[in-house]
């Protein structure tokens, strides 16, 4: 060992331990009076080098790869290359000078990565290359609890009070733990990220936040789209897990669906102004009418209807016996209804859409030769696209609810359409992962998208139309493609099935609902395109490397990562090649 003068820079004096083993690691006590020098053995020495006396196992030896001294220095706590954790008396106070205990961390991966020492010496956590950390009683070395992610824990942290640690996985993710929490609850608690799968994403209409909710979860998290963080959590009215969200236009109101029940909140405190209960009644979809006055709502079984109530009283104003799965409301006050369901309708009411007035009840039908998937409306509100099971699509003129075109083309079934917001482009996707761009005027493929591996899910375009995100069912990433050119130019891996999508029209950000609990939110600017190597192998997957520095600027770095969204759990539905865009993301955990 070199014993150096940090601000001279010299060499002091020089150490050689009285065994001859490679050493690895260094560590010195709190109270600067130990250094303990490990290789495939301890020895421990003063601050100044000499040497003390050995510390060993005498069943095995394993090189030590991290270690750690409590805070009254009087134990040392290791961890090697066979995952073990060891805990060593020092002959101060209590505890002898030798090894009092040792523990094996269960699973295949085994080598200490990481290991830390709560500042009260209650806890010891250890990172082992698994999916999970390991947390010990640091006086006994039970095992207390794990701390999951979704691939391997390789680093940690803790806040300088003991109350937080802090575990870094390949997931690209950082989770926050209480770990006060430890023995009191049932599970530690993830600080910033729901404890299920995303159920809702809902986007302020004037400040650039969402809302999300979680299947079986009791709260409302409010985030900031642009800094991506957590703003502040809320309850739930009657502790219900809430699966259906709609904020009016002044983002005032706020309407919620739980269980047999709606319920309407005062934003931004969400106070509590209406519950309202029908028995045997329950929205499993709704919107609102322009005037912010009516909510539009699909009843579920046993009704199956769309019921009109008045927002202020909650009372029925009409009632229409037409099935539901989807409506989208127009600025007119006329709303679109949709009706889907997997297996062959014998009754053909899927290959049949409506457009009803909310004021008058007044219906007109636009019918297809198949089941409709899924359908999207254009920016203007003048054109529909729908998706059909046929392999086909259909363009419909709304004003004159004249068809004016079909898109042929597909080899499956049509299940995710969308407009640009120029209207001048439609894209679709179909089974086995098939995708088009479409012209709108010609009515002819542009570009061919391949890529996906299952079923497309989700198709959305960014807010200035350059680019488009694309999603598939079975697919654990989100694919980013060049509108002009069809060139895929990112591929974000989100290591858990994706719930739930919405786009900020307010600035450019996706914000992702994972089934995992998280919100990730992803932005693309109007980049300056990367080149990049695309045989590069280093990047461990083909021709859609992880990062890539941009120009000279060293803020300009690439980062990996519709208005519609996918289907809910409760539904069934199934420019140059070496360019990438510049994007910043920000992963919620």
């Amino acid at each position: 060992m070199i014993f150096w003068d940090f601000v001279t820079g010299e060499a002091i004096r020089r150490v050689e331990d009285h065994k001859e083993f490679s050493i690895w690691v260094l560590q010195i006590s709190g109270d600067n009076n130990y250094l303990a020098v490990h290789g495939s053995d301890c020895s421990i020495h003063r601050h100044d080098g000499k040497y003390l006396f050995d510390i060993e196992d005498p069943e095995s030896s394993s090189t030590v790869t991290y270690s750690n001294f409590t805070s009254d220095n009087t134990r040392l706590i290791t961890g090697n290359v066979s995952g073990e954790i060891k805990l060593f008396g020092l002959g101060v106070g209590d505890f002898e000078q030798k090894m009092i205990k040792k523990v094996e961390c269960d699973g295949d991966a085994k080598q200490i990565v990481d290991l830390l020492v709560t500042p009260d010496d209650k806890y010891i956590i250890a990172a082992t290359r698994q999916e999970t950390a390991f947390v010990f009683a640091a006086d006994t070395l039970n095992l207390v609890t794990k701390l999951p992610h979704i691939t391997t824990v390789d680093k940690l942290a803790m806040t300088l009070d003991g109350s937080r640690v802090l575990t870094a996985s390949e997931d690209k993710n950082v989770r926050v733990w209480d770990i006060t929490k430890i023995g009191k609850e049932a599970r530690t608690a993830h600080i910033d990220k729901h404890d299920n799968s995303v159920s809702t994403i809902t986007l302020l209409h004037h400040k650039d936040e969402a809302i999300t909710t979680a299947y079986q979860c009791n709260e409302f998290k409010v985030w900031d789209i642009k800094m991506g963080k957590l703003l502040r959590s809320h309850p739930i009215p009657n502790d219900k897990s809430c699966y259906e969200v709609v904020i009016t236009s002044d983002d005032r109101r706020l309407v919620g669906a739980a269980g047999y029940q709606w319920f309407v909140l005062q934003l931004p405190e969400f106070k509590l102004l209406n519950t309202f209960k029908e028995r045997f009644v329950q929205p499993t979809h709704f919107v609102l009418t322009p005037d912010d006055q009516r909510l539009v709502a699909g009843i579920g079984q046993p009704e199956f209807s769309i019921r009109i109530y008045d927002l202020s009283t909650g009372e029925t104003i009409s009632k229409i016996q037409l099935r539901s799965t989807g409506i989208t409301m127009l600025p007119n006050g006329n709303f679109l209804n949709q009706y889907r369901q997997q297996m062959y309708d014998s009754t053909g009411k899927t290959k049949v859409m409506q457009m009803i007035n909310a004021y008058t009840g007044l219906v007109q039908e636009f019918s297809h030769g198949d089941r409709v998937l899924d359908y999207a409306v254009s920016s203007d509100h003048t054109k529909l696209i729908c998706g059909c099971s046929d392999k086909d699509l259909d363009l419909w003129h709304l004003t004159s609810q004249s068809h004016i075109a079909t898109l042929k083309g597909h080899s499956g079934r049509v299940l995710s359409v969308c407009f640009s917001p120029d209207n001048q482009t439609i894209a679709s996707g179909a089974v086995d992962g098939e995708a088009f761009l479409w012209s709108e005027e010609t009515k002819e493929i542009l570009h061919s998208l391949k890529g996906h591996e299952s079923d497309i899910s989700t198709m959305m375009f960014s807010s200035d139309g350059k680019y488009l995100f694309t999603t598939a069912e079975k697919d654990l990433y989100i694919m980013v493609w060049l509108v002009v050119n069809g060139n895929r130019v990112m591929k974000y891996n989100t290591y858990s099935t994706i719930c739930y999508m919405r786009f900020s029209s307010l600035s450019n950000h996706a914000v992702v609902g994972l089934e995992d609990g998280r919100i990730v939110i992803l932005r693309v600017d109007d980049p300056k395109l990367a080149t990049v190597n695309k045989d590069d192998s280093r990047h461990g997957y083909r021709d859609y490397p992880k990062a890539a520095p941009v120009d000279d600027a060293s803020d300009n770095v690439i980062h990996q990562g519709n208005n519609r969204s996918p289907k809910r759990k409760d539904e069934t539905k199934a420019g140059n090649p070496k360019q990438k865009p510049k994007s910043s993301l920000c992963s919620l955990v």
